[in-house]
């Protein structure tokens, strides 16, 4: 027995359900956007830990500020020890799993650089080292500076 359904199309009682062709469309049209979804949030989380990063050489920055206005160099106190970064300042993020790396490379009692080395997730990513220097010198690894710092 066949009626007459809401759009005026024959169908049967037993008739009901999408057909493997409509699974195998849905099923396509996920893939592809699963497929531009997936890489464009990985850029977006490379971008925010390098951001975190970038924050905490910053501050870096000002921790060493502070210690040479208290010392009159960067490498020691006035003690004659070497200056150590807060425990706090050694990572990227603060707390979790590190992406970065932050330690102070070629100190002198006039200069120091300060290094964000990527790890762990962020081992991949285009811009590799950033480096920040005494003087708000900025460079990174990989891509220019510009597109790493920004």
């Amino acid at each position: 027995m066949m009626t007459i359904g809401r759009n005026l199309r024959p169908c049967r009682p037993w008739q009901s359900g999408f057909t493997l062709v409509e699974i195998m469309i849905a099923l396509a049209v996920l893939a592809i956007l699963t497929a531009i979804a997936v890489p464009n949030y990985s850029e977006y989380v490379m971008r925010t830990a390098r951001a975190d990063a970038r924050a905490t050489m910053m501050e870096v920055n000002q921790f060493m500020q502070r210690f040479y206005a208290m010392n009159n160099a960067y490498d020691r106190n006035l003690a004659g020890a070497a200056v150590v970064l807060p425990t706090e300042l050694q990572q990227s993020p603060r707390t979790g799993t590190p992406r970065y790396l932050i330690s102070l490379v070629a100190l002198t009692p006039d200069s120091y650089r300060i290094r964000a080395i990527p790890v762990g997730p962020s081992g991949s990513d285009a811009c590799g080292r950033l480096v920040l220097t005494s003087t708000g010198r900025r460079t990174s690894q990989g891509l220019t500076a510009d597109e790493c710092w920004r």
